[in-house]
């Protein structure tokens, strides 16, 4: 009786890790995945270099998708997913910079956006009034590259 509980509660929990909702985008289906980035002209061409760089690190430290591209492809697409991040409402402060950020998920075969999800980063600047501190820059990096780690995105 005991060995029958304990049996049907391991069915269960494993049931519930393995389901997912329906309309789920499934992040194992994509085999590849390139970046861009979007911004206002507050940032320089090194800090753009810079978040997209880190970007693909923090992605292949997970390796979650597969091959990380240094480019979006050209010709064949198929399995590719674009994350495609573009910074928006950037704040500038005597002392901090506050940056949001709407990521969009594509399908590059279908040049569908499968997700779309918004987020927010705050810190301190760099040394120049145009830098941003390294800090900022990778707790952007982290918050996307956490969300496409996940196994599904509803």
């Amino acid at each position: 009786m005991i060995i029958r509980f304990l049996w049907l509660g391991l069915a269960l929990t494993f049931a519930v890790s393995c389901a997912r909702p329906p309309g789920a985008l499934e992040i194992s289906r994509f085999t590849a995945v390139a970046a861009t980035l979007h911004l206002d002209n507050v940032l320089s061409g090194q800090e753009r270099w810079q978040i997209l760089s880190d970007l693909r690190i923090a992605l292949a430290q997970r390796n979650t998708l597969g091959r990380i591209l240094n480019e979006p492809p050209v010709g064949e697409t198929s399995g590719v997913l674009l994350v495609d991040v573009r910074l928006f409402d950037i704040k500038q402060l005597p002392d901090r910079i506050d940056i949001n950020a709407q990521v969009d998920l594509i399908d590059m075969a279908s040049g569908e956006r499968v997700h779309s999800f918004s987020l927010g980063v705050s810190g301190s600047r760099g040394g120049d009034l145009g830098t941003l501190s390294i800090g900022v820059i990778s707790d952007l990096v982290e918050q996307i590259a956490d969300v496409l780690s996940r196994p599904a995105l509803l």
